[in-house]
């Protein structure tokens, strides 16, 4: 897409003569792009100005358009001619007119592409605006005007006016602000005497929120032993109803429960081999409908499961290589209707799946099936976690350095993030909008991709004081993210 921008930057025709884009953009001009005469003091009303000018696409940065779509409207009335320069094949990848009497009126392009920022930049609060534009000599029929709505994440919708471009008659925009995150709908008709509709409507565009920093709970720091608190943090989880959070503790055997403000209520567990003591404990999981925790008890080779308050219940699992037995085993997640539990049995090179009980379902690997293969293809998993609609599972593959999804049938593995953008990737979970965050420890940073797999941004930490290879982070209730590192740093954003 960028290269399809790019290539208006050269071209000695006008912009108004172009198909006109759907932008979401931030408020200020240097988020969005930088043109000839824009400056990071624009305020909303001048960037519209400055949007009518020849030199929009200029200068092309591009780091925050945020989502593009194509779709089309019909003319109201039959052309009786068709115009070869008009036709709806001037943009690749672009819908057909439907029969040679249907004349494209107003379009919007390109199709089904989403483009997010590759800067940390907020994007909720801010303005998302959008242009209609007739091509030049196909104005809206007298009596026919615009029906526009916005359908928002939660299922509600509101209507936009747009508002006729003063200069440019022929080009309206329209524009609201987000407030929220998630997947919003665009629909757009032309109304009276009759309801036309666009082409490939509904568009959808999704909106995610900024991570800033707003909780720095270092341990060190602040003094306290590490036998106290934290020796070597990794596993974080949290219950969705109270946002209690659960951290597993490799080097001190133990659980820690900390509130969403960072004070510690609890701790659970000591070192041992016996049922309800814990070996290097590291991936964690809570049940948030059976209101249990889940803990892979690493060295000892088995998941413990305990209550809410730290009360052992049961385990599964021994050291093995037959179904239902780990070798180390790291990550765990828990499905959202709480039915299946995804184990990360990272020596075993695999993926196992069970029921709430613990009953082995079943397992994907490549390596029992082809061990020539496997440390190209799928080595070491360590984090997991379902999709927001409990659809799939996302692994982060600690040797590969990737990020691989499967279906719950465990018969298809798809790469969604290559290696080449991540090093050493550890932790991975899922915001309220489905996007995916991961803990790429060793760029010392949390990557964010959309759910379609575009790249949006990255959190790095705060300023002066970065990350220092982030191991685990979960979604609070709220959208705020929970991380921990290696220097025993607990923090929320």
């Amino acid at each position: 897409m960028a290269s399809h921008l790019n290539s208006k930057a050269g071209s000695s025709k006008s912009w108004d003569r172009e198909p006109v884009d759907l932008i979401v953009l931030p408020d200020r001009a240097d988020r969005l792009f930088a043109t000839k005469n824009s400056t990071p003091q624009d305020d909303l009303p001048t960037l519209i100005e400055k949007l009518k000018t020849k030199d929009f696409f200029d200068c092309w940065n591009g780091p925050d358009i945020f989502a593009l779509g194509r779709n089309h409207f019909v003319s109201p009335t039959p052309s009786k001619s068709s115009d070869s320069d008009e036709d709806s094949s001037s943009a690749e990848g672009a819908p057909s007119a439907a029969s040679s009497n249907e004349e494209k009126l107003i379009s919007f392009s390109p199709k089904d592409i989403f483009i997010y920022p590759k800067t940390p930049c907020q994007v909720m609060d801010s303005a998302a605006i959008f242009y209609i534009e007739a091509r030049p000599g196909k104005v809206l029929q007298k009596g026919y005007f615009f029906s526009i709505r916005v359908i928002w994440p939660a299922g509600y919708s509101q209507r936009l006016i747009p508002y006729q471009d003063k200069t440019f008659h022929d080009r309206y925009y329209c524009s609201f602000v987000p407030t929220e995150t998630g997947r919003f709908t665009i629909s757009v008709q032309l109304t009276s005497p009759e309801v036309i509709d666009i082409r490939g409507s509904p568009l959808e565009f999704y909106v995610s929120r900024n991570y800033p920093l707003t909780l720095d709970y270092n341990f060190a720091r602040l003094g306290f032993t590490k036998t106290a608190f934290f020796a070597k943090a990794w596993g974080l989880a949290v219950h969705r109803s109270t946002n209690t959070i659960y951290i597993a503790d490799r080097d001190n055997h133990f659980i820690t429960i900390v509130d969403a403000l960072g004070a510690i209520k609890k701790q659970f567990g000591k070192m041992g081999h016996g049922r309800g003591q814990l070996y290097r404990p590291t991936g964690i999981a809570v049940d948030s409908v059976k209101n249990r925790v889940f803990v892979t008890d690493k060295d000892n080779h088995r998941i413990s499961i305990f209550s809410l308050d730290g009360t052992f219940l049961h385990d599964f699992g021994k050291k093995g290589h037959h179904n239902g037995e780990f070798n180390y085993p790291w990550g765990i997640a828990v499905s959202p209707n709480g039915q299946y539990i995804a184990v990360a049995d990272s020596r075993n090179h695999r993926i196992q799946l069970f029921d709430s009980n613990g009953h082995f379902l079943k397992k994907y690997s490549v390596f029992e099936t082809n061990p020539f293969e496997y440390k190209t293809e799928f080595n070491y998993p360590r984090g997991i976690t379902f999709s927001i609609d409990g659809t799939k599972l996302y692994v982060t593959d600690f040797n590969i350095h990737a990020v691989f999804v499967l279906d719950l049938s465990l018969t298809s593995r798809s790469t969604f993030i290559n290696s080449g953008l991540l090093l050493r990737p550890q932790g991975i979970t899922v915001d309220e909008a489905g996007n995916i965050l991961v803990a790429d420890s060793k760029n010392n940073r949390i990557r964010v991709m959309s759910p379609i797999g575009a790249f949006l941004h990255d959190i790095n930490g705060s300023g002066t004081d970065p990350f220092e290879m982030p191991m685990d982070l979960v979604v609070l209730d709220g959208g705020k993210v929970a991380c921990t590192d290696c220097v025993n740093r607990f923090r929320i954003f």
